[in-house]
C-alpha cells in the first residue's frame, strides 16, 4: 500500500472512532466498559497497532450484540465500529485479510442505509471502494468505481463539496489504473471546480503523479513532465524522498520512451538511492526501479542481470505467475530477442500472454509479446501466425492505449513493414495511408503547447516519408509531403500569425493542464492537393524533393521527388537515386569552389544527371519556370548552378525559383499598407563596443566555448554596398533607416518593427560537428563536462555578428558573461523572435548564412529558418563563404530589378542567370559559381505576386 494511501485509511479510522466520543460521567456501567474499550482502541490505532485494535474493536461488538430491543443509537454506533474495524483491516501494512474488511464495511453499509443516515453512508462507501480496490489484486476495479460513483451522488446531494472532491480524485486515481486516461483526467479536472485551484502546485501529490501519468498514457510526454516537475520539493523527509524517487523514476520512463536512454538511467539511479535510504536493500520496494534500469541498460547482459535482480526481489510479495511481472518478462524477452535467442524469447512471451490472459494489467507487455512472437514466426517464414500475432498486438493497444497513441503506431507500423515484406503491396499500402492519418489526429492532440525544439523532437520519432513513399503511390506521397515537409515551421509561423504563445511558461501550461484544452485546428493537416496545384503558375513546375528510407535498397537512404504542375491532373513519383553519394558530391562542390574548372563541372554535371535529367524527361515542353523544394541536405545545393551535358546551367533553360515546403505557395504575408521603408545593417564594429557585464545568460555554458574560437575580421565592402542599396531604395521611394559601426548592433535590430526591406550586410556563421570538436579540442582547460557536452540546441549553431561581437567573445573566454540583449551574437534562435510579420524581402548579404543543420522534413535549422520563422515573406541567404566586392554588385543589381519589378522571386531568377552566364564567358566556369551560385532565395506566398 502507498504510503499516502495509508495514511488515508488511519485518517477515516479515527474520524469514525471519534464519532461517538461520550462523557463516561453520564454512562451506565455497561457504555463506560465500551467507552474504555473504544478509548483503547484509538490508542492502539495510534501506535500502529492494529491487530490489537481489531481485537477490541470485537469486544466492543460483542457487547452491543448482546443488547436487546436496540435502539437508533445502538445501531449507529454499532455501524460506526464495525467501519472502524473495516479500516482497521486496511490501515494493516501486510492486507493480508482484505475480505474481512469487506465484510465488516458492508454490514456497516446496511445499517447505514437501513437508519438513512447518508452522512456516515457516503465515507463507508469510500472506504468499500478502497478495499474493493486493494481486493481486485490489479485486475477488476469496477465495484471500486460503482463505491466511489455512489458516494460521489450522496455528497452532491448533501452539498459537501470538500468530499465530492475526495471522491472525484478517487475515481481518476482508479481510471488511471485501469488505462482509462481521457476519463482519470476529465475526473481529476471535474474535482477542480469545487475547490478553485489554480495551479499545479495546488494539487496533492498522488494526485499529480497519478495526473501525469494519465498523460504519459496518452503519449502527451511533455505534459507529464511538466506536471511531475513542479512536484519537486527539497525536504529531507522519509515522505519527500518517497515521493521524488518516484518522480525521478516517472521522468526516468519519460526520458526512455524519448529514446533518451542514458538520461533515464540517471533519473533511475537518482530514484534508487532515495529508496534504497526508505526501504534498505534488495526489498521488494526497489523491483520496479531494477526493472528501469534494465529497460534503460544499452548493453544485454546487463539489462538481464537487472531485470533478474527485479525478478528476485518481487517474488518476496508475488508468486511469478502474478500480473506484476509480466513487465520483467516482457524486458528479458526483448533482451533474448535481440539475443537472437528465440527459445527463450519466446518462452517469456508466453509467459506473458499466460499471466496476461482475461486480465490484461499490463496492455503493454501483452501486446510486446505478441508483436515478439510474430516476429519469430516471420524468422521461422510463417507469414499466418507473424500477422495474425502483430494483429493480436495492434488490438491490445488500441484497446487500452487509442488507435492514434503514439505506441499503437509504432504496432501498425510492423505490421506494415511484415505485409510490405511478404509482398502484399495493396495492403501494406492501405495500412500506410491510416498510419498517416492516425499520427495526423495525434498530431492536433499535441502540438497546441510544444514549444519548437518539442515539436522538431516529436515529428524526428516519426517516418512518414519513408512509409509514404514505400507505398509508390503519387497521390499519397504528395499528400503527405504537403501536409507533414516542415510542419514544425508552419505550425509556429501559423502561432506568431493567431498571436499564440508556443513556447509556454509555467503559469500558461498548469492553466492548459488544469484545463480542457481548445483544439486548434492546423491548417497544413487539412491542405488538399487540388488546391495546391491550382497556386502553381502556368508553365510551372513544382519539383517537391523527398529524403526518405528505401525498403528495396535494404532500407538505405534514398532520393526521391514528385513532380505536379497546374495543367496535370495527378502528381508523379520518380524515385531518382541513393543520397549518399549525392551529399558526398555536395560536399566535394564546396571544397572545390574557386579550383579548376573540371572537377567541379563534373561534380554539378553529375548531380544534375542523378536528381534533374529524370525529371526532365518528364516535363512538358512548355515549362518555362521550376519551383524547387529541396528536403534535407539538397537544402545546400546550388540549383541554378547545375551543369548539364551540354554545358549549359540549369538556369539558362528555366526560371529557378525555392521554397522551404509546397505548402509555402498558399501561404504568404498580406501586402503592407505602411509606406515603404528600408534598414540596412552594415560594416559593424565588432570590436569597438562598449559591452556590459551581466549576470544574465542566454547561452550555455557548452554553446559559448564553441563560439569562443570565432573570428570577425572587418567589412569595409559592406560600407560601399550600403551606401549604393540606400541611394537606389531612395530613388524607389524608400526611406532608408542605415545603422553602421557601432550603431550596427544587436539592441537597434531588435527594436525594429517590420520593415518592408531588411538589409543585413555582415558574418554569419556557422559550428558544424567538426568545428565543435576542434574547438573541444583548444578548450581542454575546461572540465570534461564542458568539453564533451555538445552544443544544446541546434538553433545556438548559427548566427550573425553585430557590433561588439569580439569584444563577448574576448569576454566569455575570460569566463564572463554578457548582457545576451546587446552581445553582438544574434543566434538563429534569437532571430526568430525578430518582428518580421509584414517584411517583404531580407538579405542576408553574409557568409553562410544558408548553412545550418539540415533535417529532413523540416528543412535546414539555422539562420534560414529563423528569419521564414521571424515572419519575412522573401528571405535570400548563401550557401558558402563570398566575396565582399562581388556581393555588393550582384546585391545592386537584383535591388535595381526587384524594386522595379515588385517580384523578388522572379528578379533573383534573372539577375542570377545574368550573373552565371557573364561570369563564366569573362572569368569561368568556376569562378561564375563561386561568385553567383551561393545565392538562394525562397519565398512564401503567390510566386507571381511576390
Amino acid at each position: 500500500m502507498s504510503f499516502s494511501r495509508y495514511r488515508f485509511f488511519q485518517k477515516t479510522l479515527l474520524s469514525f472512532i471519534l464519532v461517538f466520543s461520550l462523557s463516561s460521567c453520564l454512562l451506565s456501567p455497561r457504555w463506560r466498559k465500551i467507552e474504555d474499550l473504544r478509548t483503547k482502541a484509538e490508542s492502539e490505532i495510534k501506535q500502529n497497532e492494529f491487530n490489537s485494535a481489531i481485537s477490541t474493536y470485537n469486544s466492543i461488538i460483542e457487547e452491543l450484540v448482546r443488547t436487546k430491543n436496540k435502539r437508533d443509537f445502538d445501531l449507529h454506533y454499532e455501524a460506526t465500529i464495525r467501519c472502524a474495524i473495516g479500516s482497521a483491516y486496511l490501515a494493516d501494512s501486510n492486507y493480508t485479510d482484505i475480505g474481512k474488511a469487506i465484510a465488516s464495511l458492508k454490514k456497516a453499509e446496511r445499517i447505514f442505509q437501513s437508519l438513512g443516515k447518508d452522512g456516515y453512508l457516503a465515507p463507508t462507501l469510500v472506504s468499500l471502494g478502497l478495499a474493493y480496490q486493494q481486493e481486485s489484486n490489479l485486475t477488476d476495479y469496477s465495484k471500486s468505481l460503482s463505491y466511489y460513483d455512489e458516494a460521489e451522488v450522496i455528497y452532491s446531494k448533501t452539498a459537501d463539496l470538500k468530499n465530492v472532491t475526495v471522491s472525484k480524485r478517487h475515481q481518476g486515481s482508479l481510471l488511471y489504473k485501469m488505462k482509462k486516461f481521457n476519463e482519470a483526467i476529465n475526473a481529476f479536472r471535474s474535482s477542480l471546480s469545487d475547490n478553485e485551484i489554480e495551479s499545479l502546485q495546488d494539487f496533492a501529490f498522488f494526485d499529480l503523479e497519478y495526473f501525469a501519468g494519465c498523460y504519459m498514457g496518452l503519449g502527451q510526454n511533455y505534459l507529464a513532465k511538466r506536471i511531475l516537475q513542479s512536484a519537486i520539493t527539497d525536504s529531507k523527509s522519509r515522505s519527500t524522498k518517497l515521493r521524488n524517487s518516484r518522480i525521478l523514476n516517472s521522468l526516468g520512463i519519460i526520458e526512455l520512451k524519448l529514446g533518451y536512454n542514458k538520461k533515464a538511467s540517471s533519473y533511475f539511479q537518482q530514484a534508487l538511492v532515495l529508496q534504497r535510504e526508505i526501504f534498505g536493500e534488495d526489498k521488494v520496494e526497489l523491483s520496479l526501479l531494477y526493472h528501469n534500469l534494465g529497460m534503460a541498460e544499452e548493453n544485454s547482459s546487463l539489462a538481464i542481470s537487472y531485470f533478474e535482480k527485479s525478478k528476485k526481489t518481487l517474488t518476496q510479495k508475488f508468486p511469478e505467475t502474478h500480473s506484476s511481472f509480466s513487465p520483467i518478462y516482457s524486458g528479458l524477452m526483448n533482451e533474448y530477442h535481440d539475443l537472437r535467442d528465440y527459445n527463450k524469447s519466446r518462452a517469456y512471451a508466453e509467459k506473458i500472454i499466460q499471466n496476461e490472459s482475461g486480465k490484461t494489467y499490463n496492455p503493454t507487455s501483452l501486446a510486446n509479446a505478441y508483436t515478439v512472437v510474430g516476429d519469430i514466426y516471420g524468422e521461422e517464414n510463417n507469414r499466418e501466425k507473424e500477422i495474425q500475432n502483430l494483429i493480436k498486438s495492434f488490438n491490445v493497444r488500441t484497446k487500452f492505449l487509442g488507435e492514434s497513441h503514439p505506441d499503437t503506431l509504432v504496432t501498425l507500423e510492423d505490421l506494415i513493414i511484415s505485409h510490405w515484406a511478404w509482398d502484399e503491396i495493396n495492403e501494406s499500402s492501405r495500412l500506410t495511408e491510416h498510419l498517416l492519418q492516425l499520427q495526423e489526429d495525434f498530431i492536433k492532440k499535441v502540438f497546441n503547447y510544444l514549444p519548437q525544439n518539442e515539436r522538431l523532437n516529436f515529428i524526428s520519432q516519426y517516418q512518414p516519408f519513408s512509409f509514404a513513399s514505400n507505398t509508390h503511390d503519387p497521390i499519397l506521397i504528395f499528400k503527405t509531403s504537403i501536409r507533414r515537409k516542415g510542419l514544425v515551421f508552419d505550425t509556429i509561423i501559423e502561432d506568431k500569425q493567431n498571436f499564440r504563445n508556443f513556447s509556454l511558461d509555467d503559469e500558461s501550461i498548469s492553466s492548459l493542464i488544469l484545463n480542457n484544452a481548445k483544439k486548434i485546428p492546423r491548417r497544413s493537416l487539412a491542405l488538399e492537393r487540388s488546391k495546391l496545384a491550382k497556386s502553381i503558375p502556368k508553365h510551372t513546375a513544382l519539383i517537391d524533393f523527398v529524403s526518405f528510407n528505401n525498403w528495396d535498397d535494404n532500407d538505405s537512404d534514398w532520393i526521391g521527388a514528385i513532380l505536379i504542375t497546374n495543367e496535370q491532373k495527378s502528381p508523379r513519383w520518380i524515385k531518382l537515386c541513393k543520397a549518399d553519394s549525392v551529399f558526398s558530391d555536395l560536399s566535394k562542390i564546396r571544397n572545390s569552389i574557386g579550383s579548376h574548372d573540371l572537377g567541379l563541372k563534373f561534380l554539378l554535371q553529375k548531380i544534375y544527371r542523378v536528381i534533374i535529367e529524370p525529371l526532365s524527361l518528364k516535363f512538358a515542353k512548355d515549362i518555362k519556370t521550376l519551383i524547387i523544394c529541396p528536403d534535407a541536405e539538397l537544402n545546400f545545393i546550388p540549383f541554378p548552378a547545375l551543369i548539364d551535358k551540354n554545358g549549359s546551367f540549369l538556369c539558362e533553360k528555366y526560371d529557378i525559383m525555392n521554397v522551404s515546403a509546397s505548402r509555402d505557395l498558399l501561404f504568404g504575408n498580406e501586402p503592407a499598407s505602411k509606406p515603404k521603408e528600408i534598414s540596412i545593417f552594415a560594416n559593424p564594429a565588432f570590436d569597438d563596443q562598449d559591452i556590459e557585464e551581466s549576470l544574465t545568460i542566454a547561452l550555455m555554458d557548452t554553446d559559448r566555448n564553441a563560439m569562443r574560437n570565432l573570428g570577425f575580421s572587418p567589412l569595409p565592402g559592406t560600407k560601399k554596398e550600403a551606401e549604393e542599396l540606400s541611394l537606389i531604395s531612395d530613388s524607389n521611394g524608400y526611406s532608408v533607416n542605415s545603422f553602421s559601426k557601432l550603431n550596427a548592433s544587436e539592441k537597434n535590430l531588435r527594436a525594429i518593427k517590420s520593415p518592408t526591406i531588411l538589409h543585413l550586410a555582415t558574418h554569419g556563421f556557422f559550428i558544424s560537428s567538426e568545428e565543435e570538436k576542434k574547438s573541444k579540442n583548444r578548450l581542454a582547460f575546461l572540465n570534461d563536462s564542458q568539453v564533451e557536452a555538445p552544443i544544446s540546441n541546434p538553433m545556438h549553431r548559427s548566427g550573425l555578428a553585430l557590433a561588439g561581437a569580439k569584444n563577448t567573445l574576448k569576454l566569455w573566454e575570460e569566463g564572463k558573461f554578457v548582457d545576451p540583449s546587446n552581445d553582438g551574437i544574434l543566434t538563429a534562435e534569437e532571430a526568430s523572435q525578430l518582428d518580421l510579420r509584414e517584411t517583404w524581402l531580407t538579405v542576408l548579404s553574409a557568409c553562410d548564412t544558408g548553412s545550418g543543420v539540415a533535417r529532413a522534413g523540416e528543412g535546414v535549422l539555422g539562420l534560414r529558418r529563423a528569419f521564414a520563422m521571424a515572419g519575412t515573406q522573401n528571405l535570400l541567404l548563401t550557401l558558402w563563404p563570398v566575396d565582399d566586392s562581388f556581393t555588393k554588385e550582384f546585391m545592386v543589381s537584383l535591388y535595381k530589378e526587384a524594386l522595379k519589378t515588385g517580384n523578388a522571386p522572379k528578379a533573383m531568377a534573372k539577375v542570377q542567370k545574368e550573373w552565371l552566364i557573364k561570369l563564366r564567358e569573362e572569368r569561368s566556369v568556376s569562378q561564375a559559381v563561386k561568385l553567383a551560385g551561393p545565392f538562394v532565395l525562397t519565398f512564401r506566398g503567390n510566386p507571381e505576386l511576390n
